[in-house]
């Protein structure tokens, strides 16, 4: 069921599960977002027979029917579950429905939620990600279900919501490949950058990034150039700029939070770099994409 904030006295649409048991759905949010950390799983998904050995994602809303048949091993799973008002109070269930949004923003966030209810061409809302991501995953959602429980202070909701859009946005990509029928390519470049997806917030050098890969930087640099159109350590940079944007879009964190979240040592760089890729400081970006909303709604 849906936890109570205590600082502000209202109801805040997320329930977190530490011990998932895929037994009831009815205490749920609509939308379902499970990480199968340990185990083998034989069950039913929507009529459909599976056997899978974790790590997976599970992206499910209540509709969704599962039934678990076997398990192997020591098994783990844990749920977050949302409604998605919570990322965007644009993504009202009617909204969702009609599919009418006329900010580009709402666009994006209508998209993320394709992946839990746009189930169908064979594919049921599971997920596999390589084993690192997965645990990042699991890190993350763990980080989520302790904040509702502890709500640390006024910002917790904000920080659930840039957690939360964090695993989404490392979803997506995986996601979108499924649904173009491709697997992703398991090449050193897509290697650095799921290690760049999960790893973002911590001190990356470009000697790290090659080690990583086990090449050297002008091969790395190549191979990134050849496929982004940039290198590698710049994007890096854009990746931790898109990242500070959502967050300053979704949340009232501080900038001093924002730019540790996003990787930045100092306040005053993230603000030279963020003013540097946009042409706006941080403030008047969020500012902006406020009064833009507002003038929406």
């Amino acid at each position: 069921m849906a936890v109570q904030d205590r600082r502000r006295d209202n109801i805040i649409s997320i329930t977190y599960e530490p011990q998932e048991e895929f037994t009831d759905h009815s205490n749920k949010e609509p939308m379902i977002l499970t990480i199968v950390s340990n185990g083998t799983y034989q069950f039913e998904l929507n009529g459909h027979d599976y056997e899978k050995q974790a790590p997976f994602i599970m992206c499910l809303t209540k509709q969704d029917k599962i039934k678990i048949h076997n398990k192997q091993g020591y098994c783990s799973a844990a749920s977050f579950s949302f409604s998605p008002i919570f990322i965007n109070s644009a993504l009202t269930e009617e909204a969702l429905e009609e599919n009418q949004f006329d900010r580009i923003e709402d666009l994006h966030d209508r998209n993320l939620m394709l992946m839990f209810r746009n189930h169908q061409d064979g594919f049921d809302g599971l997920i596999m990600l390589d084993y690192f991501s997965a645990m990042k995953v699991n890190e993350w959602i763990g980080i989520m279900g302790s904040e509702s429980l502890s709500q640390s202070d006024v910002m917790w909701t904000c920080r659930i919501r840039r957690y939360l859009l964090q695993v989404l946005y490392l979803l997506e990509d995986s996601y979108y490949e499924l649904q173009n029928g491709k697997s992703k390519q398991k090449d050193f470049v897509n290697t650095v950058m799921e290690y760049i997806h999960t790893h973002y917030n911590q001190g990356i050098i470009l000697k790290d990034l090659c080690e990583y890969a086990n090449v050297n930087r002008t091969t790395l640099n190549a191979a990134f150039k050849k496929k982004t159109g940039v290198t590698v350590m710049r994007y890096l940079a854009d990746y931790r700029i898109k990242m500070a944007k959502t967050t300053l879009e979704h949340t009232n964190l501080k900038l001093s939070e924002i730019a540790v979240c996003c990787g930045y040592n100092y306040e005053t760089y993230f603000m030279q770099q963020f003013m540097k890729k946009e042409g706006l400081t941080p403030s008047e970006y969020r500012e902006k994409k406020f009064k833009k909303r507002s003038k929406t709604e």
